[in-house]
């Protein structure tokens, strides 16, 4: 599919699936399963630096609020919840990747990029994320898209038929190549 349209939709479903956030060192909630309890709170954060007066998150809170801007295609929302996720909870890649679809929402391809390459530092084996990277560096023409491809066509190879992820490894390859097939977009926002 040339325009990446169908993979966009794909990662934002996928990111909106994925259900609770986990942070690293944190206990997931009860209850909900859409949070975690960090240091006594539920993920809520405040900067220590004095005078600077900055405003509070709830970790749990912001992810259910771009999940829920993320299936109702609202993704400027999304992007800012999703954002307010990566700063309480930077080391969860849940958050970055979220962020990440949210930006290929916009068709902010430079965004995008970013979140998904602090996805895939967190966890370097998520095929969603390689796949949100090689979308957005193929929509900004860049041909290291070819490497996130190969990345999931080896991975949807090593797979086989047979594993639970085989045909999402699959649709995520196709996306991909279809983008790296289909001229390169420009950025609709600054990055």
């Amino acid at each position: 599919e040339a325009s990446g349209t169908e993979l966009r939709a794909e990662l934002a479903t996928t990111a909106a699936a994925q259900g609770g956030m986990m942070i690293p060192g944190a206990m997931p909630t009860h209850g909900g399963g859409n949070g975690v309890v960090v240091g006594g709170s539920l993920g809520s954060t405040s900067s220590a630096v004095p005078g600077v007066v900055q405003p509070r998150y709830n970790a749990a809170s912001e992810y259910a609020k771009a999940i829920a801007a993320l299936k109702a295609q609202q993704f400027k929302q999304a992007a800012s919840a999703a954002g307010h996720v990566t700063q309480v909870a930077p080391k969860s890649p849940d958050g970055w990747r979220l962020l990440g679809a949210a930006h290929a929402g916009q068709e902010n391809w430079k965004g995008s990029r970013r979140a998904f390459e602090r996805a895939l530092k967190l966890l370097p084996e998520d095929p969603a994320a390689h796949a949100g990277l090689g979308l957005a560096l193929a929509k900004l023409g860049d041909p290291r898209a070819r490497i996130e491809f190969d990345w999931l066509l080896d991975r949807s190879s090593a797979c086989g038929d047979t594993c639970p992820d085989a045909q999402r490894l699959q649709r995520y390859a196709v996306g991909v190549a279809g983008a790296i097939r289909a001229p390169a977009a420009a950025t609709a926002a600054p990055g």
